[in-house]
This record gives C-alpha cells, structure tokens and sequence, in this order.
C-alpha cells in the first residue's frame, strides 16, 4: 500500500543513525546511505531493491536491523493479504447490493474497494464497477425526478469521491459541479421546507440501513424568518455594488447578476418550499413568476451593454419585487437573500454578505 511506504525509511534510519560510523564497513555505510538517499527521494521501487540486498555481517545493529526488516516484512504481507481480502469483501457487498437494487449501498462499497487499492484506476476499469457506475447515474436522475433529493446528493458524493485522483480528473470536474448543485437545494429545503428534509433524512437512512434521526422539532419551521428579517433592496445593491469595485478577482457585473438571477430559478424549482410559501402551489402564479425570472436571465446581458451595471441590477430587482407581489408573493426578504447568495457565490468561496442575522 501507498501510505505504508515510510516504514522502510524508518527502518532504514534506523541503521543509518544508531550504527556507529567506525563500526561500519565500506560497504554497509555506502548501502545504507543509498537507501536513505531513494527514500528521501520517494523512489520505491529502489528501496524495496536495495532491502533485499542487506549486508552480510555479524554487527550487533545489522542483526537487529536483518530482525526488524523480516518482522516488517512479515507484517506488510499480512496487512496486503487482509487489503486484497477486505477489497474483495466490498466487491461482493457492491454486487449483492446491486442485486437487490440498492444502488446507493453498492456506491458505498465501490468506493469502499477502491479506496483498499495500490491504483484508483484499477478499480475503475472493472467491468462489474463500471455497470455500477451506469446505474448510479441513471439512478441520480429517477431520485432527482422522483424528488428524492438526499439519495441523489449521496450518490453524487459518492460518484464524485470515486474519480478523485484517477486519470479521469474531468468526470471528478463534471459530478462536482451537478453535486453543488444539488447542495444548494438541499439548503433551500433545509431553510424553507425542514420537515420535508426531515422526511427525505427519514427515508435516506432506511435506504442505508442507518439509525432514523430524531423526530422532527416543528419549531425549525420559523427559523427561515430570522435568517432575512432585516434584509432590504439598498442593502443588496450595496454590496453587489461593492464586489464589482473591490473584489480580486475583478468580477463583472454580468457575472453577479447571473448567478443572482440563476438562485432564483432554482428556488422556483424547488416545489417543496410550498411547505412554507403555499402560493408556490398556485400554477398560474408560479408560471407568471417562472416567465419573470427567465426572461432576465436572457436579457440582462443586452442590458448590460448598454446601461450601468448598478442601475440594471435596481431595475431586474425592481420588476421581480413587482411581479412576485402579483404572484407567488414570496416575502421580499427570501428574493434579496436568495439572490444575493447567488451573485456572491461567483467570487471565490471566502466572500460573502454579512447579513443582518450575522452580525
């Protein structure tokens, strides 16, 4: 294994450093500097070499070093023989489980198995893994439709941890991206439909054969109130304003208001909130709110070209306060924050609102 590689060092200092210089032959002095020398250079496969070669000698340190090396040795090949055993327990369990169509314990022991390999790419190309990696894609986007929201995100961690440091860093890239996705509206359930979470919480740990979380505190059901009291349109400017003009990474108005106006879709797609806001239930209503916030997202861009970036941003605002007082009627304080979360998460992750109930 990978992270047992330090202990032929450590024996290797050993010798080097307890064996008095005098004591030492030509030979033995020149071998155990060329293994500390491969060793602190992290060449293996030279070390491993050069342990096989230990030089004869009845010296009081090359005995107790020849002892040490064999018990290690001994010690290595056992904890490889019980990796090998324990990768193939998990390659088992991913089979078994995808017998009975639990998809998400089969991810489980994937990655199980691949983190007990020398090479994540071995696992990978295993005929078996790569049907379970097809299903558990398939099986994101039925949760995904079904709503089952919790049982998507974890397979997507899962997906997302499998093709950590393999040579397929771009699929690592792609189920990144689709997990945060999926994160930010398990934080739109999390502050606007908490017993909906709590259900979907309930039902993910029955698919993993986890103990049920504790009953649901119907007080969490208020807590959304305090997170935007406080929160109004100036404000939001200000900071938006502020980010253009100081941030970094020279971020543009274009970018700020895009990732705004994109928070908002997805708390409009998010139907569960109607646990909190009932109007989101009113069809007619959501789709006058759903025309509103798509059509600036395609034409901000038009306006950008032509018109400041701050007075656009008052502008879209001012529309979709309007238009949501004739529909959905969402308190403005959830649109500002919303949308203020979403601009902000184009800078890097450290920079943000300080909103009122931060302070």
């Amino acid at each position: 294994m990978k992270f047992k590689q330090a202990n032929p060092l450590l024996l290797t200092a050993i010798l080097f450093v307890s064996t008095p210089l005098l004591s030492q032959t030509v030979s033995t002095s020149q071998w155990s500097t060329r293994v500390w020398s491969a060793a602190s250079n992290g060449n293996w496969d030279a070390v491993n070499s050069l342990l096989k070669e230990v030089p004869k000698g009845e010296e009081d340190t090359l005995v107790a070093f020849r002892e040490q090396l064999s018990d290690f040795i001994s010690h290595r090949d056992e904890q490889i023989e019980d990796t090998i055993a324990s990768r193939e327990e998990a390659l088992k369990e991913m089979n078994a489980n995808v017998a009975e169509g639990n998809i998400v314990k089969a991810m489980q022991s994937v990655v199980k198995a691949q983190t007990l390999s020398d090479n994540f790419d071995d696992i990978m190309l295993q005929e078996d893994v790569q049907k379970v990696l097809l299903r558990a894609q398939e099986e994101i986007e039925i949760q995904l439709e079904e709503g089952n929201i919790l049982t998507a995100q974890t397979m997507l961690f899962y997906l997302r941890t499998f093709y950590e440091d393999t040579s397929r860093r771009d699929l690592h890239d792609v189920w990144s991206d689709k997990l945060e996705q999926v994160n930010l509206q398990v934080s739109l359930l999390r502050q606007y439909a908490p017993k909906h979470l709590h259900s979907l919480f309930v039902e993910r740990a029955i698919v993993l054969g986890d103990d049920e979380p504790e009953e649901f505190n119907p007080q969490a059901s208020d807590n959304w109130i305090e997170r935007v009291d406080g929160i109004d349109k100036n404000m939001l400017v200000r900071a938006i304003d502020l980010a253009t003009g100081e941030h970094m990474n020279d971020v543009s108005w274009t970018e700020l208001i895009s990732g705004g106006l994109e928070a908002l879709r997805t708390l409009q797609a998010v139907p569960a909130i109607s646990e909190t806001f009932t109007n989101i239930t009113n069809e007619e209503a959501n789709a006058v709110w759903h025309a509103a916030v798509s059509e600036e997202i395609s034409s901000s861009s038009e306006y950008l070209k032509h018109i400041p970036g701050k007075r656009v941003l008052i502008q879209i605002l001012n529309r979709l306060l309007d238009v949501n007082q004739a529909s959905v009627k969402l308190p403005e304080g959830v649109i500002l924050r919303e949308f203020g979360d979403g601009a902000m998460s184009k800078l890097d992750r450290y920079s943000g609102i300080i909103w009122p109930d931060e302070y």
